[in-house]
């Protein structure tokens, strides 16, 4: 029996395989394309995001306006006075002067 041919067969299917390491240009030119989809997903999702707090910003910004004024308005409704905004008091006092 002779096993010489066939050890060295093997052998040289081995060493060319083994010669091929890495990447081939279509597999590589596949991976970077999609990490390129991945990467602009994730843009677009943070992009999505970073509005959305901004438009939710606002809309809190508006509402706790809002809740102030109303806050105001009813204290001064329960008072019964109306405070001017430059500080002088009461449109009472204010009117009182005013016809001195």
């Amino acid at each position: 029996m002779n096993l010489r041919p066939f050890a060295s067969r093997q052998l040289r299917s081995s060493k060319s395989s083994s010669s091929r390491r890495g990447l081939g240009l279509a597999e590589a030119m596949i991976s970077l394309s999609i990490a390129a989809m991945l990467l602009t997903a994730a843009g677009a999702a943070f992009n999505a995001s970073s509005m959305a707090i901004e438009e939710n910003e606002k809309f809190f910004r508006v509402s706790q306006a809002a809740r102030i004024s109303m806050s105001r308005m009813l204290t001064q409704c329960r008072r019964g006075t109306v405070q001017l905004p430059d500080g002088h008091g009461s449109i009472e006092r204010h009117h009182r002067r005013r016809l001195q």
